[in-house]
Order: C-alpha cells, then sequence, then structure tokens
C-alpha cells in the first residue's frame, strides 16, 4: 500500500498576531486549511474542517472509489458546522477556510480542493501545480482577460471565488489520479505562494528529505516578509506502510481556545517537529543563521529573476535578428536572458542605422511588443532587398 513520509509545519508570518491556517498529516492523509472573515473566525473555520475530516478517521475508507463520498461527507460535516458557528455568533458571518486535502488509498491518490491553497507534485525534478486556484483573477485568467504574469500583482488577487463558509453552496473539486512512487507532494496555504515563486519552490523541494524541504519554504516566506499565515505540508510517495503515529496536526487547530470554541471535538493532540530539535544549541543558532543568510540571497534572485523574465529585447545572433527574453547581463556565470526566437532575417541588409541599433539591442516592455518590432526590421529588410539603392541601405 502506497504512503507518504511527511513533514509540516505553520508559521504566523511576521505581520499577523494569530495564526488562521489549520493543517494534519498522517502516512495517508494530508491537509491544509486557511481560515479568513469574521470576527475572530477564520481559526475556527479551518479548525472545524480539520477536525470534521481528521478527527475520528476509524472509517477511512481504502478504496479510491469509495474515498470520493467519504471526504465529500466529511466536509459537508464541516460545511455545517461552520454555518452554526455563524449562527451561533452573527459576527462570524463572512468566515469561511480553504481545503485542499490528499489522501492515498490502495491504488489510487485522491485530491480534493476548494479556494487557492494550493497542491503541488514534483516529478522527475519537474514541478506541476495541482489545483486551480477559485479566485476571481483566476477567472479573469482563465477567460483571457486577464495575462497569467499579471495575476500576482492584481489588486483583486485575493477575492476568493469559492470556499467552506456554511452559507453558500459547497462545490468541491475531487480528482483521482496515479502516483509514481518517489513523486514528492507539497500542499500550502497562499501564505506561502504570495511571496514564494513555483522557481524558488521547485528548487527547495528537489532537495534534502521532506523536513528540510518544510523549513525552508517557511524561511523563504519569512524572508520574504510573510505577510499571511504560513502553513506547509511535504510528503513524499512510498510503496511501504508506515506507522500512523507520526500523526502531525499543525496551526490553530492545536490551539485550546480554538477548541473549546469548537466544542466537544476530539482532534489529535500533536504538533509540527522542530528541524533543528536534535542538534545542539550552538549548532541550532548557527544554521538558523546560515540558513536565514542563503534564503535572504535566494529571495534576492528569484526577486530579479522574476522581473528579468518579463522583459524583452531583439538583437542580432550570428547575423540573424534574433528575439531574448530578459535583459542582456550576466550575474557571473548566470545569464539573465535566454533565447526566445531566431529568425531568418539577415541583420546585414538592414540600413546602417537600423543594423546598429539591433546590434545594441531593442528593448520591449512584452513579448507581443518585441514581435511589432521584429515586423518592422523585416519590412525594412523587404524594402531594402526590393530597392538596395534607397538611402543608408547596405
Amino acid at each position: 500500500m502506497i504512503s507518504f513520509r511527511h513533514a509540516a509545519s505553520s508559521h504566523v508570518g511576521l505581520i499577523r498576531t494569530g495564526n488562521e491556517d489549520s493543517g494534519y498529516a498522517d502516512a495517508h492523509l494530508l491537509v491544509v486549511a486557511d481560515g479568513m472573515g469574521g470576527h475572530a473566525a477564520g481559526e475556527l473555520a479551518s479548525a472545524a474542517v480539520v477536525a470534521a475530516v481528521c478527527a475520528d478517521l476509524s472509517d477511512r475508507p481504502t478504496t479510491s472509489d469509495a474515498y470520493e463520498p467519504w471526504v465529500r461527507a466529511k466536509v459537508d460535516a464541516a460545511h455545517q458546522r461552520i454555518g452554526d458557528l455563524v449562527t451561533e455568533d452573527p459576527e462570524r458571518r463572512g468566515m469561511g477556510t480553504t481545503f485542499t486535502l490528499l489522501g492515498a488509498t490502495d491504488e489510487h491518490l485522491v485530491l480534493a480542493h476548494v479556494g487557492d491553497s494550493r497542491a503541488y507534485r514534483l516529478r522527475d525534478g519537474v514541478l506541476e501545480q495541482l489545483t486551480r486556484d477559485h479566485t476571481y483573477v483566476q477567472m479573469l485568467v482563465d477567460t483571457g482577460r486577464l495575462r497569467q504574469e499579471d495575476a500576482a500583482t492584481h489588486p483583486r488577487r485575493n477575492l476568493l471565488l469559492r470556499t467552506i463558509d456554511g452559507i453558500h453552496d459547497l462545490e468541491l473539486d475531487v480528482e483521482h489520479f496515479d502516483g509514481a512512487i518517489g513523486d514528492r507532494y507539497l500542499l500550502c496555504s497562499d501564505g506561502l505562494t504570495t511571496v514564494v515563486g513555483d522557481a524558488v519552490i521547485a528548487d527547495v523541494l528537489r532537495d534534502g528529505d521532506p523536513t528540510y524541504a518544510a523549513a525552508t519554504l517557511i524561511d523563504f516566506a519569512l524572508a520574504g516578509g510573510a505577510p499571511d499565515n504560513v502553513s506547509v505540508i511535504v510528503a513524499d510517495l512510498l510503496d511501504t506502510e508506515e506507522e500512523q503515529e507520526n500523526a502531525i496536526l499543525i496551526g490553530a487547530a492545536r490551539e485550546d481556545e480554538v477548541r473549546e470554541d469548537l466544542g466537544a471535538v476530539p482532534l489529535p493532540v500533536d504538533g509540527p517537529v522542530d528541524p533543528f530539535g536534535d542538534l545542539p544549541h550552538s549548532v541550532r543558532e548557527r544554521s538558523r543563521w546560515f540558513i536565514a543568510g542563503m534564503v535572504a540571497v535566494l529571495v534576492v534572485l528569484a526577486i530579479v529573476v522574476r522581473w528579468t523574465a518579463s522583459q524583452w529585447y531583439v538583437t542580432d545572433l550570428h547575423g540573424r535578428v534574433a528575439l531574448y527574453q530578459g535583459v542582456p547581463q550576466t550575474i557571473g556565470p548566470v545569464s539573465l536572458s535566454r533565447l526566445d526566437t531566431l529568425t531568418t532575417l539577415d541583420v546585414a541588409h538592414l540600413p546602417t542605422f537600423d543594423r546598429d541599433q539591433v546590434h545594441a539591442g531593442i528593448t520591449a516592455g512584452s513579448r507581443a511588443d518585441a514581435l511589432v518590432i521584429i515586423d518592422r526590421v523585416r519590412a525594412l529588410i523587404d524594402a531594402c532587398t526590393r530597392d538596395p539603392s534607397a538611402p543608408s541601405c547596405p
């Protein structure tokens, strides 16, 4: 039977005063929930869905066919409980939570999702986002009204279209798929993905064990300012049966006050393992400072890489007009650009002034703008080809 070797951690972040995320992980089940809204209620919403799904796993099915109705029933119970909490205190109206679950059965993996927490898979070194954000901005991207590269800075990027809120109809996406032994999975709240890009996430997930990866991703989020709570679960898929005693509960669901407000709901009592807990204090502190320094450097590099990805320029390569993404500079041995398109246009056929411009590089604000520049260069070459005696033509 397939199982997970996992690590999980949650951090309040650098701006928030309380943690509204909750999560749970064991050898066959991973859950992340990000609560929001209402009067002191986001933490109740996330803890309520974790409690509904994870408090009693005695009836957890082992086949994927039975798993979907099981998880839908659990989430429906959480939906009802959140509605009851709002009824008990109207000031909680507007509370809700995201929910992302990955479960391992005898033969398949089952992914259930609502909101903008995410699940990723790293397979053969390639990172893939498995979930689709249920946000206003993602809807704009899906309908062609917004470019994907502009989504991260859109002023309404945090507007959710689907949550578990106890009021609106619950729309839960459920997917069944095959896992491959050695796959690495990441479940996380948007406190990670709003400050750490996919390229950096992939780099972290490619190295070390799940405990190292989870701790490093949290450090990255903190180095990036961590304006929101940050929760991560990293898990490797194995073909062996893991013991269930390693269950981990993270975030608001661990807080005594939250448990009291939820009522008599049994929950596992455990917490995230300190990734440096077995080291002597002096070594632990030096390790933290070293990682913090490395994280700061990598975050700066990630920002530079993200900025250069939005830059374009037209120049020449081996006498032909070429389109590059990035900027024509390097940091040490690292180039800040990559070749996008090499045309058949011969730079030698351009008028002198325009040929010099192409040699120097003509910058553009987008790929579309760069293609307009190439069209203009093509027109100049065609004009000189038709009438080589024209002024400045070679």
